[in-house]
């Protein structure tokens, strides 16, 4: 069977770039606080995957329930 590869290359604007970063800085925030304040332990990551799967008809909820 054949090994196909696939690549994608993103060219960012600086006003993407900047959101993105604030973006990242924030759930990096959220994830120190939640590991500080909890006994759970979450990444950046985790935090950015589980607030998109709250993202729905272009709207986001005020408060986001965050699990291990």
């Amino acid at each position: 069977m054949a090994n196909v590869n696939n690549d994608v290359t993103v060219i960012l604007s600086q006003a993407d770039k900047e959101l993105l970063i604030k973006a990242i800085k924030t759930c990096e925030q959220i994830a120190e606080d939640c590991n500080y304040n909890s006994d759970m332990f979450i990444d950046a990551g985790t935090v950015f995957a589980q607030i998109s799967d709250e993202y729905k008809n272009d709207e986001l909820p005020t408060v986001i329930h965050l699990y291990e």
